[in-house]
């Protein structure tokens, strides 16, 4: 199971507050996923908004 540091975490909560208004009109809640990418030396971690497509890079490349 990956898990997210506590840098990328804050980031994350960031991304959500900021995206509180982009929500599935018919169910009423945020809708964003995130992406891992595995590459040679650590795990790139991307959060998508699927409403308005904003994309963020949430990995924290001082722990690689």
């Amino acid at each position: 199971m990956l898990k997210l540091n506590e840098n990328e975490l804050v980031q994350l909560n960031q991304f959500i507050q900021r995206h509180e208004r982009c929500f599935d009109g018919q169910n009423y809640y945020l809708t964003f996923h995130l992406c891992f990418t595995g590459t040679g030396i650590g795990i790139k971690i991307e959060a998508i908004c699927d409403c308005c497509g904003e994309c963020i890079d949430l990995s924290d490349y001082g722990c690689w």
